[in-house]
């Protein structure tokens, strides 16, 4: 079976160019690390560099340390060789600071150069253009927003100032600090003048000079990525839709062959990297080039072997990916995902876990229900102020396909993690009778949980509003959770979680023990709400396994 922590270290890797095989980049313990075709020994990059980013040529990497009396730059290109150049700090930089980010610029003679972000402690942001054997100075730009774009050729900035859930505001500027326009969008790239916009169901090609739509591309589904791929202007577009991952190119239009789940990993004028995993099948590395031609290589993931496929399909208006074994399944999984605004597609997800699932003769359901993305604004805002209704329907939806399987509810458990483990939980108490539920990280109170968020971010406030009433509120509180009867429950609690309360979750298992429930705690030490290497992967994946195979057939 696919190992956990194989897995996980696949996933942390970027497919940077391809050099008679793929050429990939990894963060090891002391900085990054070039991985070379061919699975040769790792070349540490810049070890001690604080930020580091791809150079807009696609074949270099330039890293940025900052010292006491100036700024460190190392640029190595992707054969290992490396050059490092200084950089005086300008007067009246103020101690304390810290590098923060690193954008790659433009000269007023099209040459590279870099911007770097200094933070510090109660003090603006400060922003610092540099180039080789010239000195660095400041930038006249406001001191918030991520910077995106620094062209001294087209005299052009762009800032992306986030607002919470809601579609990013790009803010363009001259590079003397003019403002000039405003974009609602998602900054994907950029060749030259010409930048692609994410706007949710398209992509907009704009030119930043005088922020004017050059042209607009129509998808079918929700946009994850876009990329330029050579220099004619022809785009690469990964949508979403209907819960499968599609990459289409236009000019002409054809759709490349990858299937599953599709990460860009990187992209310049010499092509683009990308990554796909699936549930059954083994997982690629490719290299899309300008002329539409695509490399592959194998991951480290292997295909499944035993017998069993993957299906998208609807019970009434609930989509479902249901990954099925060949003969008749003793049991049915089904996968709630968090969110709620994310979804359930073809990958390996919690872990690699479905496969030994399937390898048991255990069915997967993993549903999308109403709220999830991929399959359109309809569906998106089908519960909103009426959840319970909306997502007893869809867990009805894969009881029957579960019947349909010839699996009754006995034989059928709820794995959920997040807002979908409260979904899980509160589905036990609406469908009595199910072998039992898995719940890894519970949102225990909605109203707790959204006092917690927007006290750290208040922007958002208006998202929770337009999706949660206050018969939802009503819906995800600790009363409504506990009212999971006798169906057995196992809370999966990391105690160093960053998005939930680990004692909230501790303090509802303890109370579902004293009302008499069948519940149990699994805390695991050090853990946060994802796991962050892969040994934690692996123990993630092995927890969880022992705990849905105890409770099924």
């Amino acid at each position: 079976m696919v190992s956990a922590a194989a897995l996980f270290a696949e996933r942390e890797r970027d497919l940077l160019c391809w050099s008679g095989g793929p050429v990939r980049l990894e963060a090891g313990e002391s900085g990054l690390r070039l991985v070379p075709p061919g699975g040769g020994p790792p070349r540490e990059i810049a070890p001690d560099a604080d930020l580091a980013a791809l150079g807009s040529d696609g074949q270099r990497v330039v890293s940025a340390r900052l010292l006491p009396d100036g700024l460190e730059i190392t640029e190595t290109d992707l054969a290992g060789g490396a050059e490092t150049w200084r950089a005086e700090l300008p007067d009246g930089v103020p101690a304390g600071r810290y590098l923060a980010d690193i954008t790659l610029g433009v000269t007023a003679d099209g040459a590279p150069d870099l911007v770097l972000t200094l933070e510090g402690e109660d003090t603006d942001r400060l922003l610092l253009a540099l180039a080789r054997d010239t000195p660095a100075y400041r930038l006249d730009l406001p001191p918030h927003g991520r910077l995106l774009l620094h062209d001294r050729g087209s005299a052009t900035a762009v800032l992306e100032e986030q607002r919470g859930p809601d579609t990013p505001l790009l803010r363009l500027y001259r590079t003397d600090g003019t403002p000039y326009g405003t974009l609602e969008g998602t900054w994907r790239d950029v060749r030259g003048s010409q930048a692609l916009v994410d706007v949710g169901d398209a992509v907009e090609v704009r030119d930043v000079r005088d922020c004017s739509l050059t042209r607009r591309i129509e998808t079918d589904g929700e946009v994850r990525d876009a990329r330029f791929l050579g220099s004619e202007g022809r785009v690469a577009v990964l949508t979403c839709v209907d819960g499968a991952d599609r990459l289409e190119l236009t000019d002409p239009g054809t759709t490349v062959g990858l299937g599953g789940a599709i990460r860009v990993c990187a992209a310049g004028p010499a092509g683009i990297g990308l990554h796909a995993v699936s549930t059954l099948g083994a997982s690629v590395w490719a290299w899309l080039s300008p002329d539409g031609t695509l490399r592959t290589a194998p991951g480290t993931v292997p295909a499944f072997r035993g017998e069993a496929r993957t299906e998208q399909l609807r019970r009434g208006r609930t989509p479902i990916v249901l990954h099925r074994t060949g003969a008749a399944p003793k049991g049915l999984l089904i996968a709630v995902h968090g969110g709620p605004e994310s979804l359930e597609r073809d990958e390996l997800r919690w872990e690699g876990v479905y496969r030994d699932l399937l390898a048991a003769g255990v069915a997967v359901a993993g549903v999308n229900y109403g709220g999830s993305l991929g399959f359109g604004r309809a569906h998106r805002e089908r519960p909103w102020h009426d959840w319970r209704r909306s997502l007893e329907e869809d867990f009805a939806a894969c009881l029957d396909l579960g019947r349909e399987l010839g699996v009754d509810r006995a034989a059928t458990a709820l794995l959920g993690g997040s807002f979908g483990a409260s979904a899980a939980l509160l589905a036990a108490g609406a469908f009595p009778g199910l072998a039992g539920v898995v719940a890894c990280s519970p949102m225990v109170d909605l109203g707790t949980f959204r006092h917690r968020v927007e006290q750290q971010e208040p922007r958002y406030a208006p998202w929770f509003d337009r999706r949660f009433g206050a018969a939802d509120h009503r819906y995800f509180s600790p009363a409504s959770l506990l009212g999971t009867g006798a169906t057995p429950v196992v809370v999966v609690q990391g105690d160093a979680d960053e998005v939930v309360d680990a004692a909230e979750a501790g303090q509802l298992a303890a109370a579902a023990r004293a009302a008499g429930l069948d519940w149990r705690l699994v805390l695991e030490q050090g853990a946060a709400h994802q796991p962050s290497s892969p040994a934690e992967s692996s123990a993630r994946h092995a927890l969880l396994l022992r705990e849905i195979r105890a409770l099924l057939p």
